[in-house]
């Protein structure tokens, strides 16, 4: 009866979209960002977002999941090589 149910997956110990969520909410305060300035910056890259999923990104509980193409646009954004902005 419970064959086909999926199982869920085991927690995740690689902490690379936990450091990505600070170092967004870091770079964009020390530019003096607001989270609608940011979504600006990161639809004009290409990569359409609301502030209020940054606020998520960065606050939310739990927080958002950061799309490929969402640090993509960031690191265009900010000019930050990709692996450094999740601290590889």
């Amino acid at each position: 009866m419970f064959r086909n149910m999926p199982r869920p997956n085991k927690g995740r110990t690689i902490p690379a979209e936990s450091v990505l969520a600070l170092r967004i909410a870091m770079e964009r305060k020390a530019r003096g960002w607001s989270y609608e300035q940011l979504a600006d910056a990161m639809t004009e890259a290409g990569c359409p977002i609301q502030g209020s999923a940054i606020f998520k990104i960065e606050k939310g509980e739990p927080r958002r999941r950061i799309a490929v193409d969402e640090l993509a646009a960031l690191s265009l954004v900010w000019a930050i090589p990709m692996d450094k902005m999740v601290g590889i």
